[in-house]
């Protein structure tokens, strides 16, 4: 039969779920065996003797079983030719008087001892750790079966993205799942729990956001935005603004209807302007002096239109207006 690896040798190691106790199945301890560790005694022992003297005793662990003869006995301490500290009265073996000559061994042999630690490796192995687990493990498929079913898909956007201070940003989760909680990190040292929460940054700085989300179902998701809101006196907040705020539909009133007005103030060299009504209507402007535009809506409903306004760079800002339109 093949000679399995030796406790002693380096690339033995103890695993998670060894039947044997972390404690004592290490390289110093009594499972410690190798292989074929076989000595002789070069003195008799008595029957009340408490050290051996054998030939070579330097193939045998510090401490441990050994047999001498047919007793089982237990030393404590070893040098290269004493085993020490013996313990004896074992269950079934005998308390005899051993004469020079008689052959003494491992009682606890590596085979048998590590057939047993193959097995459990194994099992360890195919099963998976509790953490970080070999991905093709049971537990390894199940965790990413997990991460791929369970954990939710945290999802959120801001505005403005860019201003003076103090600049209060509105951030929109847009998170999926059965969530429970959120747990919000604005990067300038103050947080939220807040579903959708409104956060204003008293001081300069460029922040990176963090939003974490918890579902009914166990299940967690975590999102950053690194360098996603920059603040600065430099920069000025784009906006527009609408008069009025509430007005009548074509529905409802026919030529009466409301005209709303649509005012952009965004500073900067604009080479075009694009409105998005929100009710599947849209208009663009590419004369860059013409900063102002009107619109009727045709059906009630409560409606945030957006603008998308293009520098002569190629740049692009996404204003959206703050609060709504009331259409009866």
């Amino acid at each position: 039969m093949a000679d399995r690896i030796s406790t002693l040798d380096p690339a033995y190691v103890t695993g998670d779920l060894s039947i044997f106790p972390m404690a004592i199945d290490t390289k110093s301890t009594l499972y410690d065996v190798r292989n074929g560790a076989q000595t002789y005694l070069t003195q008799g022992i008595t029957y009340g003797g408490m050290f051996l003297v054998v030939n070579d005793a330097s193939a045998f662990p510090s401490e441990g079983l050994i047999r001498v003869g047919t007793e089982l006995m237990y030393y404590g301490s070893r040098s290269n030719t004493i085993f020490q500290n013996l313990v004896r009265g074992f269950a079934g073996s005998r308390r005899d008087a051993w004469a020079s000559g008689t052959t003494v061994g491992n009682a606890v042999m590596a085979e048998s001892h590590n057939a047993l630690k193959d097995a459990i490796i194994n099992i360890q192995k195919n099963l998976g750790l509790l953490t970080n687990p070999d991905p093709a493990s049971l537990n390894g498929i199940l965790s990413d079966l997990e991460v791929k079913f369970l954990a939710p898909q945290a999802k959120f956007r801001a505005f403005p993205l860019v201003g003076a201070p103090p600049l209060a940003v509105h951030f929109q989760n847009f998170s999926g799942g059965p969530p429970i909680r959120f747990f919000w990190n604005f990067g300038d040292g103050t947080t939220s729990v807040d579903t959708s929460p409104t956060h204003t940054y008293q001081k300069e700085g460029v922040y990176s956001v963090t939003m974490q989300m918890i579902t009914s179902l166990g299940g967690q998701g975590i999102v950053t935005k690194t360098n996603y809101i920059t603040v600065n006196h430099n920069d000025k907040l784009p906006l527009f603004y609408v008069t009025p705020l509430t007005g009548k539909s074509v529905a409802t009133a026919g030529n009466g209807a409301t005209v709303f007005s649509f005012v952009d103030q965004t500073d900067g060299d604009i080479i075009s302007r694009y409105w998005i009504w929100d009710d599947g209507n849209n208009t663009s402007e590419t004369d860059p002096d013409i900063h102002a535009e009107s619109h009727i809506y045709q059906n009630p409903g409560v409606y945030q239109p957006v603008l998308l306004v293009v520098f002569t760079d190629g740049s692009l800002k996404r204003i959206i207006l703050n609060g709504s339109i009331t259409v009866t």
